[in-house]
């Protein structure tokens, strides 16, 4: 019950969407890395 709860908790649900947000940008700059890397631009 507490968990269904916590994911009610609107403050729980935005640092969930700004986690998503980071994971993107970290995993698109991972992959300019690697294409920068096989000589793909």
């Amino acid at each position: 019950m507490k968990d269904a709860l916590h994911q009610e908790d609107p403050e729980y649900k935005t640092r969930y969407a700004i986690f998503q947000e980071q994971e993107k940008k970290n995993y698109l700059k991972f992959e300019q890395t690697l294409l920068k890397s096989v000589g793909i631009d």
